[in-house]
This record gives structure tokens, C-alpha cells and sequence, in this order.
């Protein structure tokens, strides 16, 4: 059951209608890029490659599964999963909304019983670790690193994706370096990045990173994103 006590407002964005709670962690540029980003290089680089399973990381209310349902155009069962649980029911509510065939599911992703694995993964995941910044609220753990740090999330996503899957994630420049080790030595091996700038005279804003399972392609960077 929704929480009724709190306020939700409904978003409409590319003509998709989203509702979120308005004084939670609500979704951001981040996830939109991010779903363009996995659209652009699913379509560019792996159009001949499964994309049946789809998993979504922290799905907040359900955004992204919503957005690449729309931007791939494939007949895929998307998943998103959500440690809280109030968040969990307002994406089943915006699945259902929008006719996705998908499935939310409230809980760890550390300890959720998958009996299979996925073709695609991807996240906007909690970005700062313990220890910076100010932790001011029971939501932050939709953005400091509380239960599930990088190193988990990795080994975790290596575990139930496919070999040949992809997993894409955003995260914060400042964590580039620790991020692109801790995926390859999960054996998430990075094969595109892009960076986003809000301006050409700003510095990087976030990356965009997509890495597959036990694949031996190169790294390449691909042109910049401008807001």
C-alpha cells in the first residue's frame, strides 16, 4: 500500500507519466542519461545480443525499466528492485501504469533469490561513500553507500548476470578510478564511457560506464553528452 500520510505527484517526461513522492530522493538527470546511454550503445553496439532480462538496481519509482521499455522497443521483462518498500509499491503502481511488463521488488539485492540470470543490469546506485558529507535522513541510503557499498554491487551484479551481459552505470567523476578496478577485478570488464559536462566550459558532471561480463573488448570512450 502507497503511503498515504505522504504527498505524490505525477511527472510527465517524453510523454511517459511517472508519479514519486515529493519529499523523498526523486529521480534526477542521472537516470535519464543513463537510460539514453544504454539505448544508444545497446542499439550501436550489441543490437544482435539478448536483452530478455532486464534488472534495475535501486529502481526508486520505477523510472528507468519505464524509460528503456519505451527507448529499446524490445519485448523484454524488465525487473526493478527497491530496499524500501514504500518506493517498491509506487513503481509497481507506474509499471502499471504504463503497461510494462515488469516486476518490483522490495528488498536487498544482496540477498534476493534470483533463479536465473540477466541479460542487462543497470543502476543509478547510491554514489557517496560512508564518510563524506552529512547523512541527514532515513532516505540517504538512496545516496550514501549505508547497506550496499561499490565492492558488493559489483560482485554482486557479476554473479547474476550472464557472461556476454552488460551492466551501465552513472557515478561521479572523483570515483572513476576505484570504480573501473573494482568492475574488472569482479570480472565486469569496462567497454564504454562516456562523460557529461553541463556546458563546454564546465568540468565532468557524471559518467556514464558500461561494462560486460568476461569480455575482452577494449575500453572506448565515446564522444561527450552536453546538457
Amino acid at each position: 500500500m502507497i503511503h498515504d500520510q505522504e504527498e505524490i505527484e505525477e511527472t510527465t517526461i517524453y510523454g511517459i507519466k511517472i508519479f514519486q513522492y515529493k519529499n523523498r530522493w526523486r529521480f534526477s538527470h542521472d537516470s535519464l542519461m543513463l537510460s539514453k546511454f544504454c539505448t544508444e550503445v545497446e542499439g550501436t553496439h550489441f543490437k544482435n545480443e539478448p536483452k530478455k532480462f532486464i534488472l534495475d538496481v535501486g529502481t526508486g519509482c520505477g523510472i528507468i525499466p519505464v524509460l528503456l521499455r519505451n527507448f529499446l522497443q524490445t519485448d523484454s521483462i524488465y525487473y526493478g528492485i527497491e530496499i524500501d518498500k514504500e518506493v517498491a509499491k509506487l513503481a509497481e503502481m507506474n509499471f502499471r501504469l504504463n503497461k510494462i511488463k515488469a516486476y518490483s521488488i522490495a528488498g536487498d539485492i544482496r540477498f534476493a533469490p534470483f533463479k536465473f540470470q540477466f541479460d542487462i543490469i543497470v543502476s543509478n546506485p547510491p554514489y557517496v561513500p560512508v564518510g563524506e558529507g552529512k547523512i541527514s535522513t532515513k532516505y540517504d541510503k538512496a545516496k550514501w553507500e549505508i547497506t550496499f557499498d561499490l565492492r558488493s554491487f559489483a560482485r554482486v551484479s557479476s554473479k547474476i548476470l550472464k557472461k556476454g551481459g552488460r551492466i551501465y552505470v552513472v557515478y561521479n567523476p572523483s570515483r572513476l578510478g576505484e570504480i573501473l578496478s573494482v568492475f574488472y577485478k569482479s570480472g565486469l570488464m569496462p567497454s564504454f564511457i562516456r562523460f557529461f559536462h553541463h556546458s563546454s566550459e564546465r568540468s565532468c558532471a557524471f559518467f556514464l560506464l558500461c561494462a560486460q561480463k568476461e569480455s575482452r573488448r577494449k575500453l572506448e570512450v565515446l564522444p561527450p553528452m552536453w546538457s
